[in-house]
């Protein structure tokens, strides 16, 4: 009860982060655990084809972050990372919309990746206590083996046998998701 109810608390939303973080003049750069602000990991046992994931799809990340709130309902504290509005911004944004993101180091926040049990059909697993583990595809293993916080994504994605344009996307779609789900963190390259 404490928790949520204590009389001196001032209970923060999504909305109210952002504006907080506004008004300090700073720039929001994203949640500690992203997986609490996104709609890709089941809520509520949805799937990714029922309708209100794939409504969720089209929206803004701020509409994302506001309505998984609602959602989960769950969320008792709000940890999230800010800089100066001055810092520039290659310095710190992870985006994969081009090919930059080949570049960044991807850094391990899993503890480790478990084999699935073949009879059973069973998927691997990354483990991140007290988390709940993660399905993974056998197909992203090789790579999840390559990370190691030193190598780029671009070398990690040497561990499967993809090439060219159909590499980057396999990668885009690999690090993007664990990335918004918490299980990977990036060393972004230096900005000259």
């Amino acid at each position: 009860m404490d928790t949520f109810l204590h009389s001196r608390d001032k209970a923060y939303t999504v909305h109210d982060c952002l504006e907080l973080v506004r008004q300090a003049d700073m720039v929001f750069q994203g949640w500690d655990e992203g997986m609490l602000y996104n709609y890709e990991l089941p809520i509520a046992h949805l799937t990714p084809e029922s309708g209100l994931p794939r409504s969720m799809a089209a929206l803004s990340d701020i509409q994302v972050w506001e309505a998984a709130e609602v959602l989960r309902a769950n969320i008792s504290a709000h940890f999230f990372h800010v800089c100066r509005v001055d810092r520039d911004q290659r310095a710190y944004r992870i985006h994969f919309d081009g090919d930059e993101f080949l570049n960044y180091i991807p850094i391990p926040r899993y503890a480790r990746v478990v084999p699935g049990d073949p009879l059973q059909g069973g998927l691997p697993m990354l483990e991140r206590p007290p988390i709940p583990p993660v399905a993974v595809s056998a197909r992203y293993i090789p790579v999840f083996q390559a990370v190691d916080g030193i190598r780029t994504i671009a070398q990690c994605l040497q561990a499967q046998p993809l090439t060219g344009s159909a590499a980057v996307a396999f990668g885009r779609e690999l690090f993007s998701f664990y990335w918004r789900q918490g299980y990977l963190l990036f060393r972004l390259p230096a900005v000259e």
